[in-house]
């Protein structure tokens, strides 16, 4: 008849034990925090790609819809951007097609780290005169919900790029830049990686 073996284990097995688990352990949390920071900035990523593309597909909408005849580059202050203008429509005097030197202009530039866009129309003008102030009642304002805009020098700038070996003030076809840089707004991922730069473009 076989008899139970009650010895149980002696001090160095306990510790040998205890070692090699934790070997095991450490092992395993570090490659348990690995994945979950690559899922966490592969998820950032994701939802500031997503984001960016929304602030190109608004400005694209807004250029659209405006038609403008002419570009400009705009830049006021810490505004800096471009200016849509789209003239007012021609009037018929005498049998002379006449074109007015009125327009609506729409704004659109960066300051304080968002997107502003700002139409004013010329019965504004002819009613407020000099009072207009520029982004005083912006029709959007595109701001970063899961991203940091970052608008510092040499960072996101929107602007007006011709076609011709000379560059006027005033284009009306050419290409508008938009360039965004930005990191996630989740702290910890933004603190391990660098700004991550887009570069949108659109003719007109």
């Amino acid at each position: 008849m076989n008899k139970l073996n009650n010895k149980g284990m002696t001090l160095v097995e306990l510790l040998t034990g205890l070692a090699v688990s934790s070997i095991f352990i450490v092992s395993i949390y570090g490659v348990f925090i690995s994945g979950y920071s690559l899922y966490e900035k592969t998820s950032s990523l994701g939802s500031a790609r997503d984001e960016v593309d929304y602030i190109a597909t608004m400005i694209l909408n807004e250029m659209a819809e405006q038609k403008p005849d002419f570009v400009e580059p705009y830049s006021n202050g810490n505004q800096h951007g471009v200016k849509l203008v789209r003239l007012s429509d021609k009037v018929v005097e005498s049998y002379l097609i006449r074109q007015p030197d009125t327009s609506d202009d729409t704004y659109i530039y960066f300051e304080e780290n968002r997107i502003w866009i700002d139409t004013v129309t010329n019965e504004e003008k002819e009613t407020s005169g000099s009072a207009i102030i520029v982004g005083d009642q912006p029709e959007l304002v595109l701001e970063g919900e899961t991203i940091q805009i970052l608008t510092g020098p040499n960072q996101s700038f929107l602007q007006l790029r011709c076609t011709k070996a000379i560059c006027n003030q005033r284009e009306a076809n050419g290409i508008i830049e938009l360039e965004l840089s930005i990191l996630p707004q989740n702290e910890r991922v933004a603190a391990r990686m660098d700004p991550v730069t887009l570069l949108s473009s659109f003719g007109f």
